[in-house]
């Protein structure tokens, strides 16, 4: 044996040496070994020499894992006195060997929790965790590596009893591993509880940062014990429910068994973690798991609750010591960690998440009151530590991330704010959404530090901020909408002071005539600016409220009541063009705040008629753009049968039919193409310019008023026929702006608009088809691009799936889809045709085929296979020749198994209209499997390597 552990020792070494010092074969050589190991029949004895006599933690390690596999597969073998002696001898060697530490040790105490189990239901229970339960009694009354010991078992029978991701495979069913659960859930959870809240007991009456390290580690492992009662997934009533718990549920809700009332409804069982908190502040790893059981008993419900008097003793207990935690650690302390900051926030979350805002209101009042004071005072002091600390660093995330999950805590108390007395959060509203916009704007307003070479790399590598911080702005508006007496005019002053600051850089550009000028306070503006329109948008309206757009109840409301009081009619027209500051007078605030995102606009015309492009922000205008779309979304043109109650002054000023709504919807579109003429390559600008397109296409009040718009006609004359200066908008663009442009027509003058927008897309086509041969059609230079171009538009044609104009489109399009055919066949070696075109096809597939009827169906496979076929010709042996194929090389056999799958859509859904049957009738499954007769021979099993072509073929 001596020979034989030697070797395993050998391997050892040299499994866990660096990949240099030792060969492959080597490696492969010890790996087997060890295998062979664990592949041994009745190992026991073998296993007890190894632990005996090797010196080797990785030996000692996989002897463990040996003894683990063999009872589990030999457990019908083994008798119950061997098993207990077995389980005896571990647990005396583990506590008798305390060299042995780490994965060793914990390996070997699994063994023992795997023993207890599967002996659960072949015992006496009781007497089973008796026993159990003395000898951790006994480990927990010895020195610190015994006590450390006990509580490592602990751990592992709950992770063994869990029935989650961490236990052990057993090989039994769902059945076997509920009833183990329900066994020690009924009475041992709770004394292993108790074993953990006596140890934490003895450490929360001393000084934690006088003890030793290895007193930590032990505190440590019992916080951690309790912390895995405390997330504990108690059980369904069916086993069913523990096979839904394997994945082991983020946030599971604490929810003990009425027999644990005693314990955890104790005021002293609450303070205890408490006074540890206290005492643990220089502790990270205590700190994070102290919080950890703390946001766990935040979540307290269930049947522990006898009655609603119970839940508001535990609720005013528990906000009780935590307000005086956060009174004691002084929040507005700068030695105040980052990570107390992101604990202290989550526990306050699962709080107010949890209880019903019934239970809070059976507080005192003044406690109440003092409860949500201090929660704004962290909120604000989260959003100041925020904008000083970049949130690149661990503390600045955190930061970030404390102020995220306490605005989420007030959105959940300001939705049940009726319910409070009167004004309640009034002042708590005012100081966050202040609080905000001094975490976003720079000095004197605000406190955000300024660093424009870092804004520019930053805006490189980051998404939009109203994608980044949708949900954080999303929160701040319904602050804010909160209150609106106090948001709304602060927020127009400060918007107005940065059009004069706008207007006064114009001035000082154009005398100065050099581009050499410090742009640091240009810069400062912009980011300001941005933040405020942001902020507007997300303020006026309900950015995630859903299909339906409409203004804000809460807003309305406030309009009502500020109707009442005189206010002065703005000449939006008058105000814009003379750039009229409208604070401090008794005016409509929405439509104030509406006339300075136009003023902006206007300047932003200034500049670039004066040479003064260089000096703009593309930012600032992707985001009025968009703020503008949003506005055209509700605002515009609005309806007053769509409200209950509307304020005269601002239906008078935009609603339906008026005449300052209808020269709003000439400036929007303006607005729209010049975006598109001088930031075409731009993405961020030319996307929200065609979202603004889109906002007045989904109005139908706006989109009548635009078709007698003169400027929208001359717009899609210069686009179709690609002139100046919307001839060098990105395909992307060109194929989002033709599909606005469609969606736009409306009223008396559709017919005529869409004659005039697709017309000259099929005489741009002819024109090629007949002026070049299609052999050298190529070679011909400004072909491809002109090409490219004319399938973009067509694809935006496809995109508009409306039933009343698939007919009209379809018509039109059955001579361009067999010229296409045709043009990709000249193209077979340009991938950048083939790609759109193939787009393009799936496209008319996708949105068209559901309403065509037999005739055209018919047509569309017909062509559809035409093209596949000549896919087909061009691409025979292509994927032979790559032994490497990634998603972008294979692009275009993705768009083919699209074309075929959007086909397929015929056989479930199929809304055209019934004709009488001509027997000429094609299935499209027909279809679908010729066309992957073409396209499979084609595949290898690189190809099949790709997950996304898998995924639709799957499908297919």
């Amino acid at each position: 044996m001596d020979a034989n552990l030697s070797e395993l020792e050998a391997a050892a070494d040299a499994l866990m040496s660096p990949p240099f010092a030792v060969s492959d074969e080597q490696r492969k050589a010890a790996e087997q070994l060890f295998l062979n190991l664990q592949k041994l029949k009745h190992p026991y004895q073998v296993c007890k020499q190894i632990l005996e006599g090797s010196q080797s933690e990785y030996v000692i390690f996989q002897a463990a894992c040996t003894l683990k596999g063999a009872i589990v597969r030999e457990w019908n073998v083994l008798s119950a006195s061997q098993l207990e002696e077995l389980r005896l001898y571990l647990l005396q060697y583990t506590a008798n060997h305390a060299r042995i530490v780490g994965y060793a040790r914990e390996q070997l105490v699994h063994v023992l929790a795997v023993i207890v189990k599967r002996r659960t239901l072949e015992s006496d229970k009781k007497l089973l965790f008796d026993s159990v339960f003395s000898e951790v009694t006994q480990l927990l009354a010895m020195e610190p590596p015994k006590q450390q010991l006990g509580c490592s078992l602990l751990s592992a029978v709950l992770v063994e009893y869990s029935s989650s991701t961490g236990s052990s495979a057993v090989g039994l069913t769902w059945e076997f591993h509920f009833q183990c659960k329900r066994a020690i859930e009924n009475e041992e959870l709770l004394r292993i509880l108790m074993f953990g809240l006596q140890v934490l007991e003895q450490y929360a009456s001393v000084d934690i940062s006088s003890l030793s390290s290895e007193a930590l580690k032990l505190l440590l492992s019992f916080v951690k014990l309790t912390s895995q009662v405390l997330n504990w997934h108690f059980c369904h009533t069916h086993p069913l429910g523990v096979a839904f718990s394997v994945a082991e549920m983020t946030n599971v809700s604490f929810k003990p068994p009425k027999d644990w009332s005693s314990t955890v409804l104790n005021p002293n069982f609450l303070q205890l973690f408490f006074k540890l908190l206290m005492g643990c502040r220089n502790q990270e790893d205590l700190l994070h798991h102290i919080f950890q059981c703390l946001s766990q008993l935040a979540s307290l419900s269930g049947s522990v609750f006898f009655n609603d008097k119970d839940r508001a003793i535990y609720i005013t207990v528990f906000a009780s010591e935590l307000l005086e935690y956060i009174q004691n650690i002084n929040f507005s302390s700068s030695n105040l960690s980052g990570q107390e900051i992101y604990g202290t926030s989550g526990v306050v979350y699962r709080l107010v998440t949890t209880f019903p805002t019934s239970t809070m209101l059976t507080m005192e009042k003044d406690k109440l009151a003092n409860f949500t004071e201090v929660l704004a005072q962290a909120t604000c002091m989260c959003a100041q530590k925020a904008s000083e600390i970049n949130s690149d660093d661990d503390n600045g995330y955190l930061y970030h991330e404390s102020f995220d999950q306490l605005l989420n805590t007030w959105m959940h108390l300001l939705v049940d704010s009726n319910d409070f007395p009167p004004n309640f959060f009034q002042q708590a509203c005012c100081d966050i959404f202040q609080s905000y916009l001094g975490f976003k704007l720079a000095p004197p307003t605000g406190w955000r530090t300024c660093n424009s070479e870092d804004d520019d790399v930053l805006c490189e590598v980051q998404e939009d901020d109203r994608v980044l911080f949708s949900e954080q702005l999303s929160n701040i508006g319904y602050i804010a909408r909160s209150v609106p007496e106090y948001s709304l005019p602060l927020l127009l002053k400060l918007i107005e002071e940065c059009l004069t600051k706008f207007t006064a850089c114009y001035s000082q550009l154009v005398s100065l005539q050099t581009a050499q000028t410090d742009t640091t306070e240009l810069s400062s503006l912009y980011e300001d600016i941005h933040w405020l329109f942001l902020l507007t948008s997300y303020l006026l309206n309900d950015i995630l409220q859903g299909e339906f757009v409409s203004i804000p109840n809460k807003l309305m409301e406030y309009l009502i009541t500020t109707d009442k009081q005189d206010v002065q009619d703005v000449d939006i027209q008058t105000a814009v063009l003379q750039q009229e500051n409208c604070s401090g007078k008794n005016v409509n605030h929405v439509v104030a705040l509406l006339v300075c995102m136009c003023r902006w606009c206007e300047l932003e015309k200034l500049y670039i008629n004066a040479g003064l492009l260089p000096h703009l922000s593309p930012q600032v205008t992707s985001t009025v753009t968009w703020l503008l779309a949003k506005m055209a979304d509700s605002y515009l043109l609005f309806r007053d049968s769509d409200y209950q109650q509307v304020s005269v002054s601002l239906s008078s000023a935009v609603g339906s039919g008026t005449a300052t709504g209808h020269w709003l919807v000439s400036f929007l579109i303006d607005k729209s193409v010049s975006n598109l003429s001088v930031w075409s390559s731009d993405k961020s600008v030319a996307d929200s310019s065609v979202e603004l397109l889109s906002s007045l296409a989904k109005n139908s009040s706006a989109a009548v008023v635009a078709m007698d718009c003169d400027l929208l006609w001359s717009v899609m004359c210069t686009f179709v026929t690609r002139q100046a200066p919307l001839d060098q908008l990105p395909c992307a663009v060109q194929r989002k702006l033709m599909c606005n442009l469609i969606l736009l027509a409306n009223g008396s003058k559709k017919e005529l608009f869409l004659t005039q927008l697709l017309e000259p897309l099929q005489r741009r086509l002819k024109f090629i088809l007949q002026r070049f041969s299609l052999k050298t059609l190529s070679k011909e230079p400004g072909v491809k691009d002109e090409l490219i171009s004319i399938v973009e538009c067509l694809c935006g044609v496809g995109l508009v799936s409306k039933a009343s104009l698939v007919h009209t489109f379809i018509v039109f399009l059955q001579p361009v889809l067999v010229s296409l055919v045709e043009v990709f066949d000249a193209f077979s070696s340009c991938p950048e045709v083939k790609i759109v075109i193939l787009e393009f096809f799936s496209i008319i597939a996708e949105n068209y085929i559901t309403f065509l009827n037999e005739v055209d169906s018919n047509h569309l496979y017909q062509v559809s296979l035409s093209l596949l076929q000549c896919y087909s010709k061009c691409s025979t042996g292509r994927y032979e020749r790559n032994t490497f194929v990634d998603e972008e090389q294979c692009e275009d056999l993705l768009l083919c198994l699209k074309l075929l799958t959007n086909l397929t859509a015929k056989e479930f859904l199929d809304f055209s209209e019934p004709t009488q049957d001509t027997g000429n009738g094609v299935q499209s499954a027909d279809v679908v499997l010729y066309g992957l007769g073409l396209v499979i021979p084609l595949m290898n099993a690189e190809l099949l390597k790709v997950p996304v072509r898998t995924y639709i073929a799957c499908n297919l």
